[in-house]
């Protein structure tokens, strides 16, 4: 395997152990259903990377701001102010 193919196959682990905890939580009744929105996503991903790697991540609001951050949650439809059509 070249270091490209090994940099490929930590990246891919990593996903997977991430949506493999994200599935742990949900099997063991953390997550109540399986719709989740970006804004759960990004929370998940920031826990993950905290409880896993130790590296304290940006919450959403700080990289995206509230708007998009709260649109993430909502939806874009029921952020006032703003309408998009899908």
């Amino acid at each position: 395997m070249s270091d490209a193919d090994d940099i490929a196959k930590v990246k891919a682990d990593a996903v997977m152990f991430f949506v493999n905890e994200v599935m742990a939580a949900f099997e063991a009744g953390f997550i109540n259903d399986h719709k989740s929105s970006l804004f759960d996503l990004y929370h998940c991903a920031r826990g993950h990377v905290e409880r896993n790697y130790a590296i304290k991540a940006p919450t959403i609001e700080s990289v995206w701001g509230e708007h998009v951050a709260n649109a993430a949650l909502h939806g874009w439809n029921n952020v006032q102010g703003v309408k998009y059509d899908s």
